[in-house]
């Protein structure tokens, strides 16, 4: 139900196989640097996803075309993609237009609590439930910090 994958060497294709994965509630793919705006279409093939987390700068805000469709999404964090503020402001209206409960998050930062990624969290594991809150997620600075030895 629950995938975060980070910082791998995945591609568009392995996106792919990965959408066959009907059950995938809760998925992050944060700092891959090879997916593309194509390999995001896979992810219409999960019509159950609630949350979603892309971090990472291979993204524009154009990607909106496809994450517009993924109808069942409650929560999406957009985060340390280098848009400009108009750019967030316009990836949010039409984010909207399409889905007017979503709630997205700018950074890759814990929520305060579960209560915020939204009412339908029935299908929420309690290890999420317990856990989501305490993750913490390095910043863009962070991130450069772990990669110098």
């Amino acid at each position: 139900r629950e995938l975060a994958i980070s910082i791998t060497d995945i591609h568009d294709d392995d996106l792919k196989l990965l959408c066959q994965c009907k059950t995938l509630r809760v998925l992050a793919l944060m700092r891959d640097t090879y997916l593309t705006k194509a390999g995001l279409k896979h992810l219409l093939k999960l019509k159950h996803l609630r949350m979603l987390s892309l971090s990472g700068d291979n993204f524009r805000p154009d990607i909106c075309e496809e994450l517009s469709q993924l109808k069942s999404l409650t929560h999406l964090t957009i985060a340390d993609m280098d848009w400009s503020k108009e750019e967030e402001n316009n990836f949010e209206r039409e984010m909207k237009k399409s889905n007017r409960n979503l709630s997205i998050s700018w950074k890759d930062e814990p929520l305060l609590s579960v209560d915020e990624i939204g009412p339908n969290m029935e299908w929420a594991t309690p290890c999420l439930k317990a856990k989501y809150t305490q993750a913490v997620l390095p910043s863009k600075e962070g991130w450069k910090k772990m990669a110098t030895p």
